[in-house]
C-alpha cells in the first residue's frame, strides 16, 4: 500500500486489490468536502495511468 500526503491537508492510500480487479482510494482530511476533492483528484490521476 502506498500513502501520500496531499497539499489539501489530508492523506490518501491507494491500494490495488489482490483478489479483485479494483483499486481502492481512501482519503482522510479535515472535512468531507476536502476528502472528496482529494479522491476526485487521485481518481483522475489513477484513471489517466490505467488508460495510457
Amino acid at each position: 500500500m502506498n500513502s501520500v500526503r496531499s497539499k489539501a491537508c489530508g492523506w490518501f492510500p491507494v491500494r490495488g486489490s489482490n483478489t479483485e480487479p479494483i483499486i481502492r482510494v481512501v482519503a482522510e482530511a479535515a472535512s468531507e468536502a476536502q476528502a472528496r476533492d482529494i479522491i476526485g483528484t487521485v481518481f483522475a490521476q489513477v484513471e489517466t495511468c490505467i488508460n495510457s
